[in-house]
Order: C-alpha cells, then sequence, then structure tokens
C-alpha cells in the first residue's frame, strides 16, 4: 500500500500558530503524528514524504524516523537539505529524490513538494501530489485548487496522518468546499450576485461536480450549466446513472428532462 504525507515539520514549535493545529505543545503534535502514522502505516507500506519531514527540531532526525514505520521515501523539500548530509539519515530512507514519478494502481503520480502548474502527462489524466503551501489560502493557491488533478498533501488538511490516494482525493475535495464556504462566512454584509460570482469564479471547479453518461462513458462538468451544454450538444446517449443522480436536484432533473424531450423533438441524436 502507498500512503502520502508532507510538511509534518516534527519538532517544530511555530508551525502551530502557522497552520493553526490543534496541539497544545510540539510534544503532543508529535505524538500524536507518530500514532496516527503507525496506527494505518505497516512496515511492508510505502510512504512517500513529500517534504518538510523535520524542522527546528530539539531531538534528532533520527529519532522520529527510527519510531516510524513503513518503507520511507524523501521528495526534498525546502527544509530537508541537512538530511542529506548526514549518511546514517540516508540509509532510513528507500529513495530520496527532489521530483519522482509513481503509479500507484490506475494513478499515474508526479511527486514534488513545490506546486507545479503542468506536470508530466498533465494532458494524459496523471495526478501531482505537492506540499510546500501549507493549508495557506494565498500565492498560488488561487491557482492550484482549480487543478482538480492537483493533491495537496499537507498533513493539516489530512488529518494528521499519512493517506492513500483515494483518501488524498476525498480530503482534497472537502478542504476546497470547505474554503467556499469559510469564504462566505467571511463576508460581514449581504453577499451579492456579484460577490458569489467571484466566490465561485474561483472554487466552482471542485464546489459543484456533476457526472453523468454520454454514449456509455462517463464524464463530469463543473456547472449545472455546463452539463446542459454538453446534455444538448451530444450526439450519443445521454444518462444520469442511479449512482449519480443524488448529485442533482429535483428540480435539476426535471430540467434535464425537458430538455432531452426537446432534443428529441429537433432530432438531435438518440438521447
Amino acid at each position: 500500500m502507498n500512503y502520502y504525507i508532507a510538511d509534518t515539520h516534527f519538532g517544530h514549535e511555530n508551525v502551530l500558530k502557522f497552520d493553526k493545529r490543534p496541539f497544545r505543545s510540539v510534544d503532543e503534535m508529535d505524538e500524536v503524528l507518530i500514532t496516527n502514522w503507525n496506527t494505518v502505516v505497516k512496515d511492508t507500506d510505502d510512504v512517500y514524504i513529500i517534504g518538510d519531514f523535520i524542522y527546528k527540531s530539539k531531538k534528532s532526525a533520527i529519532w522520529y524516523l527510527k519510531r516510524l514505520k513503513g518503507k520511507k521515501h524523501l521528495i526534498q523539500g525546502n527544509h530537508d537539505s541537512f538530511l542529506l548530509k548526514d549518511e546514517s539519515l540516508l540509509k532510513e530512507f528507500e529513495s530520496i529524490d527532489k521530483m519522482t514519478y509513481t503509479k500507484d494502481g490506475t494513478y499515474t503520480i508526479v511527486l514534488c513538494h513545490f506546486p507545479i502548474a503542468e506536470w508530466n502527462q498533465y494532458w494524459r489524466g496523471s495526478w501531482h501530489i505537492y506540499g510546500h503551501i501549507h493549508n495557506q489560502k494565498k500565492g498560488c493557491f488561487d491557482f492550484m485548487i482549480e487543478k482538480d488533478r492537483a493533491l495537496n498533501a499537507g498533513c493539516m488538511i489530512n488529518h494528521y496522518a499519512p493517506v492513500t490516494i483515494e483518501q488524498l482525493i476525498e480530503n482534497n475535495r472537502t478542504y476546497k468546499k470547505n474554503c467556499w464556504y469559510e469564504l462566505c462566512r467571511e463576508k460581514k454584509k449581504f453577499i451579492g450576485e456579484r460577490e458569489i460570482d467571484d466566490i465561485m469564479s474561483k472554487y466552482y471547479k471542485t464546489a459543484l461536480i456533476y457526472h453523468f453518461n454520454i454514449a456509455g462513458k462517463r464524464d463530469h462538468e463543473h456547472s449545472f450549466s455546463a452539463v446542459l451544454r454538453a446534455a444538448y450538444g451530444s450526439k450519443g446517449l445521454f444518462e444520469i446513472s442511479e449512482a449519480d443522480r443524488q448529485e442533482y436536484s429535483e428540480q435539476e432533473l426535471n430540467l434535464l428532462k425537458s430538455l432531452l424531450e426537446k432534443m428529441r423533438e429537433d432530432g438531435k441524436g438518440d438521447v
């Protein structure tokens, strides 16, 4: 099994405030991280540490590494350079890279501590797992949040534990939705239509995802209006499977039904 985690910052007291981590002390944070890690990871599992493993700790790096299960792969972050200068530490890692590619089941993944705008096999459905930006909502955050296949492995948005690729996808989806709701709550006055449009222009691609089938192949769009365009423009069979119907309101389903009936009247393909 493969697991992924980034920006643990073991031993780093200032990261408690920086990330607003829910721990009373750095010692408590370290113990929770270690316990969570060893609860899910077996010695035979591969754990990809996507940078910034330890920083400014009073304990040695070897103290942490010896206590953590699994075969560890380090993807270098901006705080990991000192690890490479100690040969005893190098022996604790199965591999050390600045960037690497891996396969995890059907997923092709590019691993790099720093977020990448366009990664290897980007146009062929590959995924990018990164760290570095923690849970900060500034800088490249607005850009990366629009990338459906770019996943932040920061421990602070993944329940402070190594996670599988499937868990990483779900955690990022939830995190991105929460970002939209948080932005709404920060508004002290009534949110007008223009403000909603501004917010949604940043977050709609992950906050709203509708699935459907065209000619037997599953597809998706990020707004209901885009689904309508896809339905009306399809030349083959368009349908909403029973499993995906929960993503639509009754009103939306009725609107789709009306559209499909209109398409039949217009003779727009077999729908």
